[in-house]
């Protein structure tokens, strides 16, 4: 029998899914390399007992390096198969590795199956993080955030940093306003540092609701918006 390793609670909302007939067409596993995502997605596909599996993952390119993005193509071949009949009465699925290396026109392709799933059919989703993935996509999917397998270590500073936003969270609005315009004063480095001890903490916690505003700061961080406004995704707009 397969086993995910790790994941009992993931494992427990999934079989509660499973029986009450509530699993949805695309379900969205995050977490780091090494957390156990496929493995996951290999457990809950024997659960609904499909043999009709395709798996899409970055291909080669000429130089046999891996390519940047999963192609627009993939996902068309995936759509098609997932479109076909399956094999006997199970589900058809199909396992995209790296989702958050679609490409926007792939992400796209993918969104309308996704929206409109023919018959029985599941697509599992395996990312390390949401910050890439289309908010359409997001929006279609259930999303379980995996444990990372090693615990982070935390310094006194970061625990205070920790504690800090932990108490902003039930804070008045003015405050928090406030606060932030000072945390935003810190290096982008620092921030980065708060917010990875803070998923740690969260993560313990089984906080996915503010693990999934975490990953719109990172967003925000990325695309080099101003700190202050990227931090204000976790409390301003909960």
């Amino acid at each position: 029998m397969l086993e995910a390793i790790g994941h009992q609670r993931a494992m427990d909302v999934l079989q509660r899914l499973i029986a009450a007939d509530r699993l949805g067409h695309a379900v969205l596993f995050v977490g780091s390399a090494d957390v156990g995502k496929r493995a996951l997605a290999d457990w809950l596909v024997a659960q609904i007992g499909s043999t009709d599996v395709m798996v899409l993952a970055r291909e080669l390119n000429d130089k046999d390096e891996l390519k940047k993005n999963i192609s627009i193509d993939q996902v068309r071949k995936l759509v098609e198969r997932l479109h076909l009949s399956a094999i006997g009465e199970g589900y058809k699925v199909g396992i995209i590795d790296s989702a958050e290396l679609l490409s926007t026109e792939a992400a796209n392709a993918l969104l309308k199956t996704i929206e409109e799933p023919s018959g029985k059919t599941l697509v599992i989703l395996l990312a390390a993080s949401t910050a890439t993935i289309p908010a359409t996509i997001l929006s279609r999917c259930q999303v379980l955030y995996l444990p990372p397998p090693l615990t982070i270590i935390l310094t006194d500073e970061d625990r205070e940093n920790i504690d800090a936003l932990n108490a902003l969270l039930s804070a008045s609005l003015p405050i928090q306003l406030g606060q932030l315009q000072a945390f935003g004063k810190k290096s982008r480095e620092e921030i980065e540092r708060v917010v990875d001890a803070w998923e740690a903490e969260l993560y313990r916690l089984h906080r996915y609701d503010l693990l999934k505003r975490l990953a719109d700061v990172r967003r925000g961080l990325r695309q080099n918006v101003n700190q202050t406004l990227a931090l204000e995704h976790l409390f301003v707009y909960a």
